[in-house]
């Protein structure tokens, strides 16, 4: 049995931000995720200019800064919003979430992917994870 300080279930954006910052503060980190890669699902590529900010993407994965979107509502109207500084970045998503997992490992979070977490219980002093784990591991 292994012990981690933390364990963060989902290898995601938050999940990958919340690992690194972990680890840089020295915990011990394990990320849990059902996926075979971090960041492979289906999503729009689009992230807003504040979260850039925060998790910075390299410039070789920004597709675009678009300056307008057409925004298309149930009702069938369609609406542009625009302005003359980006509000978004669209970018490759998959290499997005994939560095910020990289960018984890550096930092000493562990991965596990390929694993379904299927019960959490909490025992005195520490919690318990279980589930199938049928897929690759990373740092230890």
């Amino acid at each position: 049995m292994e012990y981690f300080d933390v364990i963060v279930i989902g290898a995601g954006p938050a999940g990958n931000a919340a690992a690194k910052k972990l680890a840089d503060a020295g915990k011990e980190t394990l990320v849990v995720d059902w996926r075979d890669t971090p960041g492979d699902k289906l999503c729009t590529g689009i992230i807003v200019i504040e979260c850039s900010v925060i998790l910075t993407p390299d410039k070789s994965i920004i597709y675009s800064e678009p300056l307008d979107v057409t925004v298309h509502s149930p009702d069938g109207n369609s609406y542009i919003l625009a302005d003359t500084s980006p509000h978004a970045l669209i970018v490759d998503r998959v290499k997005y979430v994939q560095d910020m997992a990289s960018d984890a490992e550096f930092s000493g979070a562990n991965y596990i992917f390929n694993a379904r977490v299927n019960e959490i219980k909490q025992r005195s002093g520490f919690i318990e994870l279980t589930g199938k784990i049928t897929g690759k591991t990373s740092n230890k």
